[in-house]
């Protein structure tokens, strides 16, 4: 069994130079040569964004040709079809989202091959309520301070993870925005048993000269119980459940 406790789409030609990874077709290489990063966020509504990016040797990411596919679905339920995307560190990756989670279900990832192995079988659960006590919901910050957050400790090697999703920036043109959401959506990771770390805000740019953003914080745990056709799971995979999202924002105006 593989244990993790502890990723937003941009162009693929800026994620793909910022990840460093190299896209490759998937046609040939065996299943138990792909470790699969996986990512799994629980939102406080029930829904579940999955995102499954194929790791094949040091630095390659596989697409999927014609006839492979992969598929999500909540235990007992239907699947749907993941679909080719990004994940949260600008990667090539396949996302899929379900509804109705909660902690006892588990999440169930298949990958269908044409010709190579099958793997049918990689399942996730996710780990238990989350809630963060600080910030205090529309603060605003001037651009580049720290966002001080605040959580109940807890005793153990748990781990909390943080990012901003932006909302809107004053007066930015689309690439400013997309290029300010990415670099302040990378997820931060903090110990569960500290109470509390900050978050930086990774900048404003150009005419961005306020933005806002929804700060999400979660739990990271749960469990991925890798198929035993891949090769292992990739590093960086994780399963975080997380609390509602705090409205808050950035001002760089003079």
């Amino acid at each position: 069994m593989q244990r993790t406790v502890g990723h937003w789409a941009v162009p693929f030609l800026l994620a793909s130079v910022l990840a460093g990874c190299v896209v490759t077709d998937a046609v040939g290489v065996e299943t138990s040569a792909i470790s699969p990063r996986i990512r799994v966020e629980a939102f406080p509504d029930g829904r579940a964004e999955v995102s499954v990016a194929l790791w094949y040797g040091f630095a390659r990411v596989l697409e999927l040709p014609a006839g492979d596919q992969l598929t999500l679905r909540r235990e007992g339920e239907a699947p749907v079809t993941m679909v080719a995307g990004t994940d949260a560190l600008g990667q090539q990756a396949y996302l899929g989202t379900v509804t109705g989670v909660d902690p006892s279900d588990a999440l169930i990832v298949a990958l269908s091959r044409a010709v190579e192995e099958d793997a049918p079988s990689t399942r996730s659960t996710v780990p238990a309520a989350f809630a963060l006590t600080a910030p205090a919901a529309n603060t605003v910050y001037d651009a580049g301070d720290p966002i001080a957050m605040t959580w109940t400790a807890e005793a153990g090697d748990g781990v909390v993870e943080a990012r901003l999703r932006a909302v809107a920036c004053v007066d930015a043109d689309a690439e400013t925005f997309e290029f300010v959401a990415f670099i302040n959506g990378l997820p931060a990771s903090f110990d569960l048993s500290a109470g509390g770390g900050s978050l930086t805000n990774r900048g404003l740019i150009g005419d961005a000269a306020s933005c806002t953003f929804d700060l999400w914080a979660g739990r990271g745990g749960g469990e991925i119980d890798l198929d035993p056709a891949f090769a292992g799971v990739a590093a960086s995979s994780v399963v975080v459940r997380l609390a509602p999202a705090i409205p808050v924002a950035f001002d760089a105006a003079p």
